[in-house]
């Protein structure tokens, strides 16, 4: 109608330049070129960052490539494991001994005493008897020569009495008189079993064990 072509008419010459090519709007022409100028920027980043990918892609290959050849070389080249570890033997009770200080006829002597009385052949049961002696004025080794020669597994010096210069002693016996904590301590330390005795069989076991009659 007149009335549509006229508002047209309005609407071109208000926003519109016409020319050669037609009626065009700035903004609308600013607004294409902005979009195609960042369209453009866009495309050409795209390009460089999967250009970046591919290389760092491909260095990385390589690198890996030349590590594997390394570690494959190394393998080629390394010389079959032995295994020169010999199993670590437990020390004997003689070489326990024998490192404490004490000669080794005298150790093998008295190991076959306690061996005869069951008496464990520990590093802790050597340690003890020392500790104990060194505290009443004797060495490990004296200690260990008065048990062998009276035949005692273990070293209490209150089995001795009228203690010699030479570290040997005289010893004493026990007697029904005895308190009976006594005998049964002294007995469990030379190994002797109470039961089914009588008291006067235990002091006469006691005795014979110690050397006294």
């Amino acid at each position: 109608t007149e009335e549509e072509k006229t508002a047209l008419k309005t609407v071109l010459n208000e926003f519109f330049t016409e020319t050669d090519h037609g009626y065009l709007n700035d903004r609308c022409y600013q607004e294409i070129e902005k979009y195609r100028a960042n369209t453009s920027a866009k495309a050409r980043a795209g390009i460089a960052s999967a250009a970046a990918r591919k290389k760092k892609s491909t260095e990385i290959n390589m690198r890996s490539t030349s590590v594997e050849q390394d570690d494959t070389l190394c393998l080629t080249n390394q010389e079959p494991l032995t295994n020169n570890h010999k199993p670590i033997k437990d020390i004997t009770p003689q070489a326990m001994l024998e490192a404490m200080g004490v000669p080794k006829n005298l150790a093998k002597d008295w190991l076959a005493v306690r061996k005869a009385k069951k008496a464990a052949a520990t590093q802790t049961a050597f340690d003890a008897i020392k500790k104990h002696a060194e505290e009443n004025n004797y060495t490990f080794v004296q200690a260990v020569q008065i048990a062998t020669e009276n035949n005692w597994s273990g070293f209490k010096v209150n089995w001795l009495t009228n203690q010699g210069i030479n570290g040997n002693a005289q010893q004493r016996g026990v007697s029904v008189s005895t308190d009976d904590a006594q005998l049964m301590n002294m007995a469990k330390e030379l190994h002797i079993s109470t039961t089914g005795l009588s008291k006067p069989s235990l002091v006469a076991k006691l005795n014979k064990a110690i050397g006294v009659q």
